[in-house]
């Protein structure tokens, strides 16, 4: 019942991004289980001193408090707040704590509060009431499980929201910008068309979107377009990603105009996406066939204007040139210009460059004179150009790093079912299925005068392991940075003694010698778990004994030191080199298949990881038994 319950409030989390209908989904099963009939999720609120109500269930009694109105955090939710931990008051009507509620409340028996975590903070609370008989320690293991379960839907549905704000942005980025702003897929048809885009060539967005962009190109460059994007899809490289280029453009009634390219390739979900921001240029070619006339009266020109020779020497600059030169009235250019010339007069050809100063960025026209050993540069005032190409660039990035975000979640979600449906239902089957195992074999042996008290034996222990495996699973302590287990005072040497108690009709059976060489050390461990992972590697040693020799163990205890270091050490079958490398990744190989692998190393290696500690296995091949080495950490104050 629990399985089921757990796998219904998982799943909610995966179908539903809305939190408020997540937290009921979550909910209900959680009350359902617990035998509750009335109580609530809510969150903390902005002011930090108040629960922000999602979801309210009064169990069908009558109570007129808004729901909307603020609940201050005091009472039994402040201790919920204060320690992190699931409350409980059976006594609660008539108690110290009923002071608090309004006069209009549903009358309430008994209450828990479940707090719900994020980054090891209370966020909010998952609250039951009216019980019959009142909520137990199990009551609150299982409220704090679904507790975890609502902490990662509230993360879920904050990351979502802040994915649409990002994806907002970007489109409000996109639709308000002054250039044409066009994506297309890999087969390159349009799957983005801004209103920019719109204007500048005719075409409505409902038009474009899922045509070939070759409609907007001039006939003569379609077949380069097309060889050069198969180029790129094949070999991930082009010439012009990153470049600005220009080219003509063709609007819907067929004119031609000149345009300027810039283009950008991004991948998403593994498909690969070209984006192009087009500026048409026609004013600016104007502009420039005027800045060719004021050339001949640059004194007037409101942009840079310089004749620069080839030794880097200033022939001749206009007062908006200054912004080069800091004021200077030196001849001599700077680094930047005598760079561009030198390059330009080298190959004789045109140079475009940008060039950053006093708060603006400015495109300069390198025009080289080869035969008088001299260039002359033209500026033009980009500065605001390129504040909207670096934002649009911005936001993209911010909604690739959401996307990233929302995929990290959904992995983890995933990890939780895998987690649920193997590792609980696998390794308590097995359990089982080793006590029936166990019963026929004494049977077989005719020790039935044992059987009564070895069989109680296994059933304690089965329920001890059903309690562990539930606290390995418990899904509030799944945080980022792995399983993290609870710390208490743990006397070392009592929980090896305990556990060999617990297989002493084992080892009698098989007339198995043991030695100890124990020093009682103090850690700071779960003893629980620790117990577990004892009891499972004794049980091995039962398990795979030597069937040529007398079946021995020996366990030794010692402190080295600020570490504590077990070794259970047996003269069974053990293990070859190739096994012994590969006994704890078989676990995770095997975890999605059908089989399962039970509750062995692997397990243990997870406890005593969680622990802070490590585990090794060593052995001298087949048939030279097999020694498991713990280290853990002493206690410290």
């Amino acid at each position: 019942t629990e399985i089921a319950a757990l796998l219904e409030s998982s799943h909610s989390i995966l179908e539903a991004h809305d939190f408020k209908e997540t937290a009921r989904l979550i909910f209900d099963p959680c009350k359902s289980l617990l035998g509750a009939t009335a109580g609530y999720v809510a969150m903390l609120a902005s002011n930090g001193k108040d629960n922000e109500v999602f979801f309210l269930d009064s169990g069908g009694l009558p109570c007129t408090v808004d729901p909307d109105l603020p609940m201050p955090i005091r009472g039994l939710r402040a201790t919920a707040y204060q320690t992190g931990k699931v409350v409980y008051d059976n006594e609660f009507a008539g108690g110290e704590w009923e002071k608090f509620m309004p006069r209009e409340h549903t009358r309430l028996e008994n209450v828990l509060f479940a707090p719900i975590l994020s980054r090891d903070k209370v966020s909010g609370l998952l609250g039951l009431a009216n019980k019959a008989g009142g909520f137990d320690e199990n009551d609150a293991r299982l409220a704090a499980a679904f507790a975890e379960l609502a902490a990662i839907a509230w993360k879920n549905s904050i990351i979502m929201e802040s994915l649409e704000e990002s994806e907002e942005r970007y489109r409000s980025v996109i639709q308000t910008a002054t250039d044409a702003i066009v994506t297309v897929d890999k087969r390159g048809n349009v799957i983005s068309w801004n209103q920019s885009a719109e204007k500048i060539f005719g075409y409505t967005a409902e038009k474009m979107i899922g045509e070939p962009v070759t409609m907007i190109m001039p006939q003569r460059y379609v077949e380069a377009h097309r060889k050069g994007f198969s180029h790129a899809l094949t070999t991930n490289k082009t010439k012009i990603i990153g470049k600005t280029i220009e080219l003509a453009g063709k609007r819907k009634d067929g004119t031609e105009f000149p345009l300027e390219l810039s283009l950008a390739k991004w991948t998403t979900g593994g498909e690969l996406y070209f984006t192009g921001i087009i500026r048409e240029i026609t004013e600016r070619k104007n502009a420039e066939e005027e800045i060719k006339k004021l050339a001949k009266f640059p004194s007037e020109n409101p942009y840079p204007v310089l004749r620069v020779a080839g030794n880097g020497v200033i022939l001749y600059k206009n007062q908006a040139s200054s912004v080069f030169f800091n004021g200077s009235k030196d001849e001599t250019g700077n680094v930047f210009i005598s760079k561009h010339t030198e390059v330009a007069l080298n190959t004789g050809r045109k140079q475009v460059a940008d060039f950053e100063g006093h708060g603006k960025t400015f495109s300069l026209t390198f025009a080289p004179v080869t035969e008088a050993n001299y260039v002359n540069v033209y500026g033009m005032d980009i500065t605001e150009r390129k504040k909207a190409e670096k934002h649009l660039q911005q936001a993209k990035e911010e909604l690739e790093q959401q996307n990233e975000e929302l995929k990290a979640l959904d992995k983890m979600k995933d990890s939780l079912m895998r987690d649920v449906t193997h590792e609980l239902k696998t390794p308590i089957a097995k359990i089982n299925m080793q006590k029936d195992l166990l019963k026929m074999m004494l049977l077989e042996r005719g020790m039935s005068e044992d059987i009564s008290h070895t069989i109680e034996t296994m059933e304690s222990s089965i329920k001890r392991q059903e309690s562990v495996i539930h606290n390995i699973l418990d899904l509030s302590r799944l945080e980022a940075g792995g399983r993290k287990f609870k710390r208490e005072s743990t006397r070392v040497a009592q929980i090896i003694n305990k556990a060999l108690d617990d297989y002493y009709s084992m080892m009698t059976a098989h007339d198995m010698l043991l030695e100890k060489d124990i020093e009682e050390v103090t850690i700071s461990s779960d003893p629980e778990l620790l117990f577990h992972v004892f009891s499972n590697i004794i049980n091995n040693a039962i398990k795979y004994r030597s069937v040529t020799e007398k079946p021995k163990i020996t366990i030794s205890l010692a402190r080295v030191a600020d570490k504590v270091l077990v070794k259970f050490t047996d003269n069974g079958i053990g293990m070859s080199e190739n096994e012994v490398r590969q006994a704890f990744d078989k676990f995770y190989q095997a975890s999605a298949s059908a089989e399962g692998t039970g509750v062995g190393l692997s397990i243990c290696k997870l406890i005593i990881e969680g622990l802070s500690g490590s585990i090794a296995l060593e052995s001298g091949g087949k048939d030279q038994g097999l020694s498991v080495i713990i280290e853990l950490p002493v206690k410290t104050r």
